[in-house]
């Protein structure tokens, strides 16, 4: 997760993270709930590749399991 958060916080993009990265506050990330009217807001996940892979499928189903298991925000 400190990989994704410091090239988050170097401009490179937007990432769900664990809410224990919100306390820290690194320098250069805003942190934002996927809420919305009181309850988690729905979102689909997307990767894009040329050729199907066995590690492109392992990928899917790990963010997969993250977004059913963890309680995640974006960060930007």
């Amino acid at each position: 997760m400190r990989t994704t958060a410091g090239l988050v916080a170097g401009g490179i993009g937007v990432a769900p993270m664990p809410r224990v990265f919100v306390p820290m506050q690194p320098q250069g990330m805003t942190f934002c709930e996927l809420k919305d009217a009181g309850s988690p807001l729905a979102y689909e996940p997307a990767i894009a590749y040329r050729t199907p892979s066995p590690l492109v499928d392992a990928l899917r189903e790990t963010a997969r399991s993250a977004e059913r298991e963890l309680d995640l925000v974006w960060v930007m």
